[in-house]
């Protein structure tokens, strides 16, 4: 009986190179420095989007939704949908933090209290091969809502200023 072993192939693939980085980094971080903790995610996830497209010659874009107040606990997320683009995607995932986020607003609410709300307690879409983050896109939205700027309107149908 032969024996053969895996090839490694991380000296040629600079994605394992930048992977091999990556979890070195995320190693070290301190649990409550949450500015590394993002760029860590964010650069995991431009490295999966990355990795996902080049396997993938029409790629579907899954948009999951995971719930902030029970974050990391896949038992609380749901499928949104498959998409044939990444714009599709994006737009899906939108729509969920563009749901919450009105609703949580009242008028004198700051964009910085909004935000935190969102993300102690709101859901949180994310797409496979895509480097979309609902996080930034909500501190986006809160800015623009709390500014008076973002054609929402508070729970009772008023605008929020």
């Amino acid at each position: 009986m032969t024996s053969t072993s895996p090839t490694n192939d991380s000296e040629s693939d600079p994605n394992s190179e930048l992977a091999k980085k990556i979890s070195e980094e995320l190693a070290n971080v301190d649990i409550h420095d949450t500015a590394k903790i993002k760029e860590l995610a964010q650069k995991t996830m431009a490295l999966l989007a990355e990795d996902f497209k080049s396997r993938n010659e029409n790629p579907k874009y899954t948009v999951y939704v995971d719930d902030n107040y029970h974050y990391m606990d896949e038992d609380e997320r749901y499928t949104l949908g498959v998409f044939d683009t990444e714009e599709e995607a994006v737009r899906a995932a939108k729509k969920v933090v563009d749901k919450f986020l009105p609703h949580t607003c009242s008028p004198g609410t700051t964009a910085e209290s909004l935000y935190e709300s969102y993300v102690g307690f709101g859901e949180d879409p994310w797409i496979t091969g895509s480097t979309f983050s609902a996080w930034d896109y909500a501190r986006e939205r809160c800015a623009q809502i709390c500014s008076g700027n973002g054609d929402s309107n508070s729970k009772d149908g008023s605008r929020v200023q």
